[in-house]
């Protein structure tokens, strides 16, 4: 009787961490994504993120007979939660725009890459 007063008890904690995860990730509110406005000289700056979350898990029982009182259980899961810069919301009196956020790193990669097939290319061409 305890291993199944266990398990509900599990259920219970992984029940109320699953809502507060779900109820964070949703964005209850709205600086999740946007951040706080920001003031300067006359133009408003709004910071915007990229938020990207996957997850699952599973369990199974493993056992002759479902009333078996040394029924094997297990179960897990996982997930990913990423929050990057996207960009920023510049609001004047011109108007308003948005200026994305550069990841440098992939941007010196991709010219590497690019240079570098070209170096080869020009070579195989002059031989």
């Amino acid at each position: 009787m305890e291993k199944v007063q266990d398990r509900q008890s599990d259920k219970q904690v992984t029940g109320s961490f699953t809502d507060r995860l779900l109820n964070t990730v949703k964005g209850e509110n709205v600086t999740a994504v946007f951040g706080e406005p920001v003031q300067l000289d006359d133009k408003k700056v709004i910071p915007v993120a990229r938020v990207r979350v996957t997850g699952g898990g599973g369990g199974g029982l493993y056992g002759e007979q479902d009333t078996a009182p040394d029924r094997a259980s297990g179960g897990g899961g996982g997930g990913y939660l990423s929050v990057r810069p996207f960009g920023v919301y510049e609001i004047s009196r011109q108007g308003t725009r948005f200026k994305p956020a550069y990841n440098l790193n992939a941007l010196v990669l991709i010219f590497s890459v690019f240079t570098l097939g070209m170096v080869f290319l020009l070579r195989k061409f002059l031989k």
